[in-house]
């Protein structure tokens, strides 16, 4: 009995090593005027297949993505890095900066250094560059990719919003309104002052960028570009009408996967989520990430 258990620990071990040396990683600074952000350049050891660049959901997010005890960015990071995949993720600017406010827009905050870092890494000589944005940063994919149609190939939409901000915002606070047991006056209420908040210069931003209608002008310019879209259906703030929407905007121009029992960031919950949710650490869906890989590595249609 001792004999199969110390063969087991033997098995984890080499298990972990051969996990822990299946990347590396290095400090990379995404420089776009006088912004510098600090990132992380995750390498498999072998021979790099592709590259992702991944761009954050809303507010200050460092380069994890971190959630609670989840690192949702890096988590992804290391599992593409086994099968290939190097990528880059970066603390965001207003995580760095500590800023925002009237004159600072999405474009600001989000767009402009993805599209920096995918053409810093382009002239550091990696090509097949994809760029993953994360709930507010699938959103504005389809702003990214228009900007760095020189750069990227493709793109992975998520968990991203199709509708605006502002109605997301509605969305999400109606549903938590209702497990709090809230009236409709007071979730109206909570809902106004949320939106009476926000700067002035991201009101007009979202009232004058609609995502679906900019995906479809982007594709129909660069039909070389390969598209995706994953979604769980037990996401409170990202839904199945978001889904819905990207797939009819989309339709045979894109690859789409669409679990039913997956959170905003990718992990299998028994229920539709709550925020408390967060504070549990949980993993990544392998079959989601499995899709993912699968795609970005696909040849692509002539």
């Amino acid at each position: 009995m001792k004999r199969i258990l110390l063969l087991l620990l033997m098995l984890l071990v080499n298990g972990a090593a051969l996990t822990a040396s299946a990347f590396t990683e290095s400090d990379f600074v995404v420089v776009n005027g006088a912004h510098r952000l600090p990132g992380t350049l995750c390498l498999p050891d072998g021979d790099v297949r592709a590259m992702v660049v991944f761009v954050h959901g809303s507010g200050p997010q460092d380069r994890d993505e971190t959630l609670g005890p989840n690192r949702f960015f890096a988590s992804l990071a290391h599992a593409f890095a086994a099968e290939g995949i190097a990528s880059l993720r970066y603390d965001k600017r207003t995580f760095v900066e500590k800023r925002a406010g009237e004159g600072f827009t999405y474009r600001e905050e989000s767009v402009d250094d993805a599209v920096c870092a995918a053409r810093l890494l382009h002239d550091a000589g990696y090509r097949d560059i994809y760029i993953a944005g994360h709930s507010l940063g699938g959103h504005l994919v389809p702003l990214i990719m228009d900007d760095a149609r020189e750069w990227a190939a493709g793109a992975v939409i998520l968990s991203g919003n199709a509708f605006t901000l502002v109605e997301c915002i509605r969305t999400q606070v109606k549903y938590l309104g209702k497990q709090q047991g809230l009236s409709d006056a007071l979730i109206q209420s909570s809902i106004d002052r949320m939106l009476a908040a926000l700067p002035e210069s991201y009101v007009t931003f979202d009232r004058e960028y609609n995502a679906v209608q900019t995906a479809a002008r982007v594709l129909k310019d660069n039909p070389r570009q390969r598209w995706m879209v994953v979604q769980g259906g037990h996401d409170y703030q990202v839904t199945f009408a978001d889904y819905s929407q990207w797939v009819m905007t989309l339709g045979k121009r894109a690859t789409f996967h669409y679990a039913p029992t997956l959170d905003h960031i990718l992990r299998p919950l028994p229920a539709m989520a709550t925020p408390n949710d967060y504070a549990q650490e949980g993993e990544v869906s392998a079959e989601a990430i499995a899709a993912i890989t699968a795609f970005i590595l696909a040849e692509p249609a002539e």
